[in-house]
């Protein structure tokens, strides 16, 4: 190869110099018009002049190119005469930048600039196409390619050629065999030109991966002058080299489906991986939802958690919670797309809320169990196409459901304990669903016993100033309810429970439920507080966060109880550090406890109190210390929930003045997730009898 052919091959690396001067000239002749940037009209006639002289070189390394053949005659020719007047309206229009002091040729000087810089683009573009092909430029607005490498399908619908084989040939090999630019007369864009082959002869022979020439070609080292694709281009992967011999192997196929042929062990695990289950949410490609966003939501009192670290989806425990809304998932739509796991447990989550989840299209985790839900609304779920696991344990569905959840595309689990779904029911979805693993009861003989769900409190008034009501649910049939009103642990010798319990002064219940054939439950408790005094005077050491101040200090015995949500505004908090209260009981009084509410959220970062301390006084000056009770810390993530701590003293003591000291853990435990960083501590109630 002389150094004339040498020359015409350095014209891709030549032409972009007369490009980027040229276009640097019009900006510089454009600016140097304003005041601003005169001392760049100096500089706009060297540049014309080096771009001039850069796309002569240009025009005639092209066109010592354009002689090795190889490209489309039609394209060619259009390519190489826009080069040519490319050329000349450079050599034109710095003749005019010179004669500028005649009036006519400086009138023409800008315009013939303008047209320059359009004949550089169009003459650029139509390049282009004889590189990369015509459509190189539209190719990803167009159908065709959507059709060819970006179809969204699985490996069951997938087709061999056109989901498989067309990409590589697409990414490795049609910018050299195009209809523009067809290297060895090659066509590979579209079937028929790969079954004619090239000048070369077959272009594969179907069955025979050994013998077929452009794996010939592929398996060449890379230095050799017919390794494809070229030396400096990208080059196959082994995967996709391995894919193609595949193919070949198989008969070269240009139409039929994936399925229909049996994969190697090395193909198979390519296949998996290029055609995940669509039911698989971690195939999915999400933007991670904003930090901003979770903070915003956290601070609204939404349990707001990552599932993994690097990894954009998100779960939302809503569990306990008996004023969900609407307007409480419209909250989350800012999370919608990164939302997998909800947990709307134990709440008033109803058939009206149901269609409210449909905004949602990842969800893969839904907890119902122990809610409203009925046949009515359950029809929503139809639509979850991620949905693999669904537990409505204890909820009023029946039989009318079973289509439903056997119309769930992807649904893997469904547990239906304690539901209306009749054994018929069950077989008829077993039937329907072989690939469903349903669970609706644990036979004792082959697992043994099973351990009931704790029993629910609700109470009238936690905080009461002379009697409540206590209601004790649970939602096992035949179930049987104990409990104690005094602290102690409760058995099958306790108090049955039958009605409403009436109370009248502080006491800590706690309650479980038996049933015959399952372990007894675990052990609910709930402390309510008698407020033997309505106190007026009370003063803080320091003043609470502004984000959660409340009323200040009245907060404290406004006889409002806080909810589970933080954020309602019946709470103060403090944040990595301890405080401390002074209620005036405006004249010297007997006292026998102090009770304390708190919140844990420990997702949130809110821990309930280290410890209390009550000291009394009668001057308020000079306190003493006369009764502490220390609350250990807790060892993991758990849903929010309220808890009242009474501090009762070993007898009754007269002050006016009682000092609270709230003691805060300071800073999460070495097993949270945030370990190390300060910690909040949220207080609604201090309670005095």
């Amino acid at each position: 190869m002389g150094i004339i052919e040498i020359l015409g091959r350095f014209h891709p690396v030549i032409l972009h110099i007369p490009i980027g001067i040229l276009v640097l000239a019009f900006l510089m002749e454009y600016l140097s018009r304003r005041e601003r940037y005169k001392m760049l009209e100096p500089a706009v006639g060297f540049a014309l002049q080096i771009g001039m002289w850069s796309s002569i070189l240009a025009a005639f390394s092209g066109y010592i190119l354009s002689l090795e053949g190889g490209y489309d005659d039609s394209g060619l020719r259009l390519h190489q005469w826009l080069g040519i007047g490319t050329t000349i309206v450079s050599i034109g229009l710095y003749m005019l930048y010179q004669r500028q002091h005649v009036a006519l040729l400086k009138r023409l000087y800008f315009p013939s600039f303008v047209v320059l810089m359009i004949l550089l683009a169009i003459t650029g573009h139509f390049g282009g196409s004889l590189t990369h092909g015509t459509d190189f430029l539209t190719a990803p607005l167009s159908e065709s390619a959507d059709e060819g490498t970006n179809r969204s399908v699985t490996l069951k619908d997938a087709l061999i050629y056109q989901d498989l084989i067309r990409p590589i040939f697409q990414q490795k090999c049609t910018s050299c065999h195009n209809p523009s630019k067809m290297k060895g007369k090659l066509l590979m864009t579209s079937p028929e030109g790969i079954t004619k082959g090239g000048e070369t002869g077959a272009f594969l022979i179907p069955g025979d991966a050994v013998n077929s020439l452009f794996l010939e070609y592929i398996h060449l080292p890379e230095n050799d002058e017919d390794h494809m694709p070229p030396k400096g281009k990208k080059q196959l992967t082994q995967q996709e080299i391995t894919l193609l011999e595949w193919w070949v192997e198989k008969g070269a196929s240009f139409d039929e489906g994936i399925v229909a042929f049996e994969p190697t062990e090395a193909v198979q695990s390519i296949l998996e991986k290029r055609f995940p289950d669509k039911a698989d949410i971690f195939s999915l490609v999400l933007e991670p939802a904003s930090k901003e966003e979770i903070t915003k939501l956290r601070e609204q009192g939404i349990n707001v958690q990552s599932i993994a670290e690097g990894l954009p989806f998100l779960s939302v425990n809503l569990s306990q919670r008996q004023t969900l809304s609407k307007k409480s998932f419209q909250q989350l739509h800012s999370i919608s797309e990164q939302l997998i796991e909800l947990n709307v447990s134990h709440s008033n989550m109803s058939d009206a809320l149901l269609s409210s989840l449909g905004a949602f299209p990842h969800l893969s985790k839904l907890y119902l169990q122990h809610t409203n839900i009925s046949d009515e609304g359950i029809s929503v779920l139809e639509n979850m196409d991620y949905l693999y696991y669904l537990n409505v344990y204890n909820t009023a569905l029946g039989d009318e459901s079973v289509d439903v959840v056997s119309r769930i595309p992807h649904l893997k689990k469904v547990f239906l304990w304690e539901t209306n779904i009749t054994k018929n029911g069950i077989n008829r979805l077993q039937q329907e669903r072989s690939d469903l693993q349903i669970s609706s009861g644990v036979p004792v003989d082959i697992f043994g016993k099973s351990t009931l769900n704790a029993p629910s409190i609700l109470v009238q008034d936690e905080l009461f100033k002379d009697s409540t009501m206590v209601e004790i649910e649970t939602g096992i049939k035949a179930g049987h309810i104990y409990y104690t009103l005094d602290g102690s642990r409760p058995d099958s010798s306790s108090t049955l429970y039958s009605e409403p319990i009436g109370i009248s002064k502080g006491v800590e219940i706690q309650a479980i439920v038996v049933k015959e054939g399952w372990n007894e439950s675990a052990i609910s408790s709930k402390t309510v507080v008698k407020a033997g005094y309505q106190i007026k005077g009370i003063k803080l050491n320091q003043a609470p966060n502004e984000k959660y101040r409340a009323d200040g200090a009245l907060t404290l015995v406004d006889f409002k109880k806080g909810s589970t949500d933080f954020s309602d505004g019946q709470w103060i908090a403090y944040q990595g550090k301890s405080f401390s209260a002074v209620l005036d009981l405006e004249k010297e009084s007997p006292i026998s406890s102090v009770s304390v509410g708190g919140l844990e959220d420990t997702n949130s970062w809110i821990f309930l109190p280290k410890g209390l301390e009550v000291s009394l006084s009668n001057d308020g000056q000079v306190f003493e210390k006369i009764q502490s009770l220390d609350i250990p810390i807790s060892k993991e993530l758990q849903a929010a929930y309220t808890k009242n701590f009474t501090v009762t003293l070993d007898r009754t003591s007269m002050a006016r003045y009682i000092k609270v000291d709230i003691l805060s853990n300071l800073k999460n435990p070495a097993w949270h997730p945030n370990a190390g960083e300060p910690c909040w501590v949220f207080i609604d109630e201090i309670m005095v009898e």
